[in-house]
């Protein structure tokens, strides 16, 4: 462990010396050159619908791609998006092979790119599946500091293997500010070029633009979808509450999963100036959490890392309850991953509280049938929490 740590120590100071390099007419020299902020989503699952989404000052780019350097299934137009002053291309693949390799090439300023290699996720009806949760990056933030910080997290995050990531919320500053969305993007570029990531906005980036550079299932700013023995529903902690309770409830309501796992920018319980903001939905959003066992409530808003009590508001509305579980009578797990990047805030103490840490981390959730276990990592490589639940009884352990 001490070699690690030394590690990520030199890391960081490699990462802190270089930050002063980074050079916005570079930036702009690569993009006349060819295509730029390279990322990853899906309109459906990790499989089905699985889409790259590149930036480019060209009006016609293209893309190969195969399962080999030969790029065996051919070369296809990118769907242009050209509401801003920049081009969005995307490229939806058919259903893709599980745990593949992809290998593709884009074309743009009539120059093909180098061959660039995906990893295709697990079969989507494995039980047996890895996922990353954190928030919060701030990568387009215009203090210095916060951009180095999003850069080691995300070289932290990409070295991690994971199905997929989860951000909940704040990747930018600014939703309208174009400049600091491609910062976010260069800064992650390793990882947003390599892993698909689910997002749902914050009230530092949502807008137009934040859906501008996404694909996401459903209608982008609340979806659902599923993976192995897991149902996860993402919401939009910003407007149209109501609307989405309904929705919430209709899928609750329609599910088979073992694991039901929710996630949102703005927590419930948290501490500080935010602590009231989601109060008034604990009779609606909260109730169907509670009402259809919900397992896990991801959330961010404050940067710092909390691990709830277990939580049942039709038991106690003070108090926590005996144990983690989706049984009547046992309680939600509500976890605040914000150490992406943002500057600290500080841990918790507050009674809803089982476990606070202030500083940089990110989640790791391991689901392996019906046991699910999660470890969360500060910058280090330490270890700051860890559980285990079972999705057939009431017990849980650290």
């Amino acid at each position: 462990m001490t070699g690690r740590i030394l590690f990520y120590l030199l890391f960081i100071t490699l990462i802190i010396g270089c930050g002063d390099n980074f050079d916005e007419d570079q930036g702009s020299s690569q993009l006349r050159s060819g295509a730029q902020n390279i990322h990853w989503g899906t309109s459906h699952n990790t499989l089905r619908g699985v889409t790259i989404t590149w930036r480019s000052s060209q009006p016609d780019d293209s893309i190969q791609w195969g399962y080999s350097e030969a790029y065996e299934s051919g070369e296809f137009s990118g769907k242009r998006r050209d509401e801003y002053d920049v081009y969005l291309y995307d490229f939806t693949f058919p259903p893709l092979n599980p745990l593949s390799q992809i290998h593709y090439t884009i074309k743009s300023a009539d120059f093909w790119s180098d061959d660039m290699i995906f990893n295709t996720a697990v079969d989507t009806s494995s039980e047996n599946f890895t996922f990353i949760v954190g928030s919060d990056c701030h990568g387009g933030d215009d203090d210095h500091d916060s951009n180095s910080r999003w850069q080691l997290m995300s070289e932290l995050v990409l070295n991690e293997e994971s199905e997929f990531c989860i951000f909940t919320g704040d990747v930018v500053d600014d939703d309208n500010d174009w400049a600091l969305w491609k910062q976010y993007y260069d800064l992650g570029d390793e990882l947003v070029k390599n892993k698909i990531i689910f997002y749902t906005w914050g009230n530092h980036e949502y807008g137009p633009m934040a859906l501008y550079n996404s694909v996401l299932p459903g209608n982008e700013k609340w979806y659902s979808f599923e993976q192995g023995n897991a149902l996860f529903i993402s919401l939009l902690s910003e407007e149209d509450f109501e609307m989405q309770h309904e929705w919430l409830l209709e899928k609750l309501g329609n599910t088979d999963k073992d694991w039901i796992i929710v996630y949102f920018h703005r927590p419930f319980f948290i501490p500080g100036s935010h602590s009231d903001e989601m109060d008034d939905y604990r009779p609606t959003w909260w109730k169907a959490f509670d009402d259809y066992g919900v397992d896990i409530v991801f959330g961010g808003h404050r940067h710092c890392y909390i691990r709830s009590v277990p939580l049942n508001l039709n038991v106690s509305e003070t108090l926590a309850v005996e144990e983690y579980g989706s049984k009547p009578g046992q309680g939600r797990l509500e976890l605040v991953a914000g150490g992406l990047g943002g500057k600290n805030s500080q841990e918790s103490s507050d009674w809803y509280s089982a476990n606070s840490y202030s500083g940089l981390h990110y989640i790791k959730v391991q689901i392996s049938g019906a046991k699910l276990h999660f470890d969360t990592f500060s910058h280090l490589g330490e270890v700051i929490d860890s559980l285990t639940i079972d999705a057939n009884g009431s017990a849980y352990h650290k």
